[in-house]
């Protein structure tokens, strides 16, 4: 069976409140020894309402973090003032180590996240920053590990920080090719690569 294609703006499956909540189960328990790090600590599901009770996370959704910065219409093109944009720029390069951190810590386990969004990427106000990963319903579980190497969401990561426009995208790009080559966005690593970010 071909798996689907991996990407955060692609349409989802409808599934079953039932089936959903069997997955994040099963997801759950495969993360197990990085609950409590990067993702949170799963208490169980309820036998009959399907319920899936977690860790209570402190802190803000990578969303919420995008709109402060950007709460304007997304089609309208008005540039961030340099204040703000430097402010911006920031807050994504603190953003972007533990947030890759993460996701490289689930595909490492074999799990792929075919609707990876920024409402599910919570973000600690506790220091040291860390990105919680919420929202497994739609996981890929026992991905084979050449896939997971090809397919890895890893290559959202960049446009989950810069959901916004190709300029904030490419200043980040910039920073992130200096950063240690484990933590690159594999375009950085391997220009053959096909760049899944670009729109």
């Amino acid at each position: 069976m071909p798996l689907p294609e991996l990407c955060n703006n692609g349409a989802i499956q409808y599934m079953s409140p039932r089936r959903l909540a069997g997955i994040e189960d099963l997801v759950y328990n495969t993360l197990e020894d990085i609950q409590g790090t990067v993702v949170p600590y799963y208490y169980g599901k309820h036998k009959w309402t399907r319920t899936i009770i977690l860790e209570y996370i402190e802190g803000t959704t990578l969303a919420d973090i995008g709109e402060k910065y950007n709460p304007q219409d997304p089609l309208d093109n008005e540039s961030l003032s340099p204040t703000v944009y430097s402010d911006w720029l920031q807050r994504m390069k603190e953003l972007y180590v533990p947030i890759l951190n993460g996701i490289k810590e689930i595909n490492a386990r074999q799990v792929l996240i075919p609707d990876t969004r920024q409402e599910n990427i919570i973000i600690t106000s506790t220091e040291p920053k860390r990105a919680v990963f919420i929202d497994f319903g739609q996981a890929l579980l026992r991905v084979p590990p050449d896939i997971v190497t090809q397919r890895g969401n890893n290559f959202f990561i960049i446009s989950l920080l810069t959901n916004c426009c190709s300029e904030h995208q490419e200043d980040i790009r910039k920073w992130a090719k200096e950063t240690d080559v484990n933590l690159q966005h594999p375009v950085f690593v391997d220009p053959e690569m096909p760049d899944v970010t670009s729109s």
